[in-house]
């Protein structure tokens, strides 16, 4: 499966970064953002960008809460 390399924390925003994202209840109004570097292995999607660009934008929309 896929493996994170690296997490880099960056400043807090005051609105999500990705569009139609939900509110978790007890929300505290700040968001925390970073910069991700994952690894995914070959198996997964072969020499095709579009499908790794379709499972990337797949996992985008299923992050709403998480935005």
């Amino acid at each position: 499966g896929a493996r994170i390399e690296a997490i880099e924390p960056l400043e807090s925003a005051t609105a999500p970064s990705l569009p139609g994202a939900k509110l978790p209840s007890g929300h505290d109004g700040q968001y925390r953002r970073g910069h991700i570097t994952v690894s995914f292995p070959l198996d997964n999607f072969g020499p095709s960008i579009p499908n790794l660009m379709s499972a990337v934008a797949g996992n985008l929309y299923e992050l709403q809460e998480l935005s």
